[in-house]
């Protein structure tokens, strides 16, 4: 048996293992510089969809907004290459 929400898209814009990084359009926070990889996908919360992200450079996880994030094309050229 299907699930009714098995045919709705999630809206989300980035999907899970993708390369992100944190928007420079928002003011600058202490966060480890670089790509971080979308961990998962989260409801929205106050109209935003959510993000579990994870840096490489960092011990924890963090949550982000869509809105905070934009996509790393270069991370994700340089892991193509090699």
């Amino acid at each position: 048996m299907r699930r009714l929400h098995e045919d709705k898209p999630s809206g989300h814009s980035f999907i899970t293992g993708s390369l992100v990084r944190l928007s420079r359009r928002y003011p600058p926070r202490k966060a480890a510089p670089g790509p971080y990889h979308v961990v998962a996908q989260l409801p929205a919360r106050d109209g935003q969809l959510q993000y579990r992200i994870k840096s490489g450079c960092e011990p924890f996880y963090r949550t982000a907004s869509e809105n905070e994030l934009e996509s790393d094309v270069g991370a994700t050229a340089a892991v193509a290459a090699s």
